[in-house]
């Protein structure tokens, strides 16, 4: 005669609902622990009882005629799983469920494409851009497998093979995988944003570089000679500190010659802030020369062929930037031994120049449209020119005209 597992049913005296009570043994458990289930009626609780029989009278008789290699592979497992405290059923529930996340996902590439599109309609070109080259250099390491399947050990890999040494390479390509985590989770196609577990690489500190006052001016005269067209969009950079994504959206009408000022509206500024700058001595002469007559002072200030034409005159002007506009190959090359262009080097030295000058942090953190640390501004900026090299930048001029300016004590 079959014996039955000892499923008692009984009866709890107290329970205003729920009064039948259904005892499972430890040893017909899921969890290992002895259970109990509370039903309304005892209808219900005999019901859970002989279904709870039946189906370990089943299990019993397959278990009979069960593989002995199957049996010993359950045995093993049982053994593994021992040190966890969890049970092959729970094991194998937890292995389902991650083959169906796995299986509803999307691959990394795809969706890294997919997002990648959205941000060319959505953000600004620079970005972009920026996204698109992640999606490339991230792609390969991860290419069609699930984004629900990579793990935070190897995106860490795969930020630090593309990266090397560099922070500020890690941080941008950590950033952009974050949005696709993100996206992904939201979706359910990856159980959390992973990047949360790859901590950011520590920037080193660096001294900012700028350009010397001869060299500004090497830059500006090479213009003068190149693409006259290209001196005021140099002359913004320098002597307003104007971002070069700003000076692509930069209009004429921004810019009010008598008042002395140019305003940068929200659409404008990179941080979504308006701000005025004063537009110095210097930086309206080279105005007053260069710029079409009041009646043409309209649409984007930076003429057409705009980077072709800057990487020429950076390149004339002796530094190793290769000359796009160039029809030879050859000639397009830097100059043996030119020293790189440093990264916003013209916003640099503007924000350096003027603390050194006019020695007012507020004012110089407020034109350059600053929100970073003060403190960490100061640190760095105040060390790129010396006052007498400060007032010589702020007296660089179209030739021939003298500046007149007054700086701090």
């Amino acid at each position: 005669m079959a014996r039955y597992p000892q499923f008692q049913v009984k009866r709890v005296p107290g329970k205003s609902t729920r009064r039948w009570q259904l005892t499972i043994p430890a040893t017909q458990s899921e969890t290992r622990q002895r259970r109990r289930l509370y039903f309304k009626t005892r209808e219900k609780a005999m019901a859970e009882r002989d279904r709870r029989r039946a189906e370990k009278e089943q299990f019993g008789r397959r278990a009979l005629h069960c593989d002995p290699g199957l049996r010993a592979e359950a045995l093993k497992a049982t053994e593994i799983l021992k040190p966890l405290g969890a049970t092959i059923t729970e094991a194998v529930r937890e292995f389902v469920e991650r083959r169906e996340r796995a299986n509803a996902s999307r691959p990394f590439g795809e969706l890294f494409a997919e997002i990648a599109e959205q941000k060319q309609l959505t953000r600004s070109e620079n970005y972009a851009i920026s996204f698109r080259k992640s999606c490339a250099r991230l792609t390969p390491h991860f290419s069609q497998r699930p984004i629900s399947e990579i793990t935070a050990d190897e995106l860490r890999d795969a930020l630090s093979r593309e990266a090397g040494n560099s922070a500020s390479q890690f941080n941008a390509l950590r950033a952009h995988a974050s949005v696709v985590w993100g996206v992904a989770a939201k979706r359910g196609w990856a159980p959390k944003n992973l990047t949360g577990a790859v901590d950011k690489m520590e920037r080193r500190a660096a001294p900012i570089r700028t350009l010397t006052v001869e060299e500004l001016r090497a830059l500006l005269a090479t213009a003068e000679i190149e693409s006259p067209d290209c001196v005021i969009p140099i002359a913004l950079q320098a002597f307003a500190g104007v971002r070069t994504e700003e000076l692509r959206h930069l209009r004429w009408d921004c810019l009010d010659l008598e008042e002395g000022e140019m305003a940068l509206d929200e659409s404008i500024s990179k941080t979504n802030h308006y701000r005025v700058v004063t537009l110095q001595p210097n930086l309206l002469a080279w105005l007053r020369r260069y710029a079409p007559p009041s009646s043409h002072r309209w649409g984007p200030v930076i003429p057409a062929d705009w980077k072709r034409k800057a990487t020429r005159i950076r390149n004339r002007a002796g530094w190793a930037v290769v000359d796009l506009r160039a029809a030879d190959s050859s000639e397009a090359q830097p100059p043996a031994g030119a020293p790189s262009w440093p990264v916003n080097a013209l916003r640099k030295s503007f924000g350096s120049a003027h603390l050194k000058a006019f020695g007012n942090l507020d004012i110089t953190i407020t034109e350059m449209g600053h929100h970073g640390d003060p403190r960490t501004f100061w640190r760095f900026y105040h060390r790129g020119y010396s006052r007498r090299e400060a007032l010589a930048y702020w007296q660089t001029g179209p030739e021939g005209e003298t500046i007149k300016m007054t700086v701090a004590a």
